[in-house]
């Protein structure tokens, strides 16, 4: 098995999502990953993308800023791919794809980090791919420009309340639309916008119908119809065709597309869901054999991975990090049961292993890839770190300089440095008699 971390979007795109390898529905799969690749910055926590192969199949991941987790590709790799986004530290609540491949997926997070779903949403995927004839469009619908959204605003913010569950004010709500590339659609009955719908951008063959919205009293009029309607034969003009999501139980809107020759093209899924008693933690103190080794003796510790975190260096090697050429700290990534040990018995294993008030390294080992740090965003867990330093800080009459940081991506190390205390118990022990940390 095989995967690949990209840092760009570029190579992103180039790799995977060459259209004109792709027909027209092979593409529809893909389309997402089209408009969410562009939202792709950099690789960390919350901004990931990866491809998983191996001989046969293969699995595309993306993850950008405040969206779902979109796969799409063979659901073989479903576990292998969950499995290496929870040993990378990743951000994982959501994810989005086809319903055998999103279930897999949710079983083997669910295996590895427990999680319960909070919500899921069946929706089915409709395609128009053929020129149709359309009767003249409706003069009362308007395609709109940049600078008339503001008529749109009361109508968005209707939509946003109604079916996102977002109560925008009006500034938030104009910022949105002007936001965006895509292109608005309403009908103005007396002088007010009461349906809509929104073109994105087409990236390929295929541009996405979205936002498709009645205020409820001008509903089952056929004012949506009209509005899409003239949205096709927009699209059809610059030969692209067009897909949306409908949720499968909304049988209105079913009925709507197919009357607009809309074809049933393959159901999905998304699912939100939350991690619940069992969570992961970053720890930097120096050498990371003799970090790692108090934690196997606890209870509740289900894993402990040694690797690096905190630099900009993407997968780095251990030469590369002993080098200080990478930025990274040395560091250990916990899994525990906090039913069974809690963030605070954790903190209290840490400190009594390092040295809070040396900011050179640790013990023997110097150089900042050896500092001490805590990554996390976790807020109720950075106010336990605070209160813990505080009250050493009060004890000892020292400043502590241990860094507090947010989240991070963690690498883990070479094989050969996994678990290292448990498989030389012998060498470990003179590492540790070496190293100071026993004095």
């Amino acid at each position: 098995m095989e995967f690949k971390i990209y840092s760009n979007k570029e190579e992103f795109l180039n790799d995977n999502l060459a259209v004109e390898d792709k027909d027209f529905y092979e593409h529809l799969e893909l389309a997402f990953f089209y408009k969410n690749i562009l939202e792709f910055q950099q690789f960390n926590n919350d901004s990931y993308a990866f491809k998983f192969w191996d001989k046969k199949d293969y699995l595309l991941v993306l993850k950008v800023p405040n969206r779902n987790l979109l796969l799409y590709g063979s659901v073989a790799l479903a576990s292998y791919a969950a499995n290496t986004l929870a040993d990378y530290y990743l951000h994982v609540t959501n994810a989005l794809g086809k319903d055998d491949l999103v279930f897999k997926f949710f079983k083997a997070y669910q295996n590895r980090l427990s999680a319960k779903i909070t919500n899921q949403r069946n929706m089915t995927i409709l395609c128009n791919n053929e020129i149709v004839k359309v009767e003249a469009s409706n003069n009362n619908v308007i395609k709109l420009a940049f600078n008339e959204l503001e008529e749109l605003v009361n109508l968005h913010r209707d939509f946003c309340k109604e079916e996102l569950k977002q109560d925008l004010s009006y500034e938030d709500s104009l910022n949105s639309l002007r936001a965006t590339d895509d292109i608005f659609y309403a009908y103005k009955l007396d002088g007010k916008f009461v349906s809509m719908a929104r073109k994105r951008k087409a990236y390929g063959k295929a541009s996405c119908i979205s936002g498709v919205y009645t205020l409820p009293k001008y509903r089952k009029k056929g004012y949506a119809y009209e509005v899409i309607k003239a949205l096709l034969a927009d699209n059809f003009n610059d030969v692209k065709g067009a897909y949306l999501y409908v949720a499968n139980d909304n049988l209105p809107a079913l009925g709507l597309y197919k009357k607009l020759g809309f074809k049933f093209y393959i159901k999905q899924t998304q699912i939100d869901f939350v991690q619940t008693n069992v969570k992961q933690v970053l720890f930097a103190g120096g050498c990371f054999w003799c970090m790692a080794k108090p934690y196997y003796e606890y209870e509740g510790i289900l894993k402990v991975f040694s690797g690096y975190a905190g630099g900009s260096e993407i997968n780095p090697t251990y030469e590369m990090v002993k080098k200080g050429l990478t930025h990274h700290r040395e560091t250990v990534m916990l899994e525990y049961n906090e039913d069974l040990i809690s963030y605070q018995e954790l903190l209290d294993i840490y400190f009594s292993t390092i040295d809070p008030f040396d900011e050179g390294g640790q013990f023997i080992d110097r150089g900042d890839n050896y500092t001490c740090a805590i990554y996390t965003s976790n807020f109720l867990n950075r106010n336990l770190i605070k209160d813990f330093i505080k009250r050493i800080e009060s004890n000892f009459k020292k400043t502590v300089v241990v860094k507090l940081l947010d989240d991070v991506v963690f690498y883990k190390a070479e094989e050969y440095h996994q678990d290292y205390a448990l498989k030389n118990p012998e060498l470990m022990a003179e590492e540790l008699e070496k190293s100071g940390r026993l004095g």
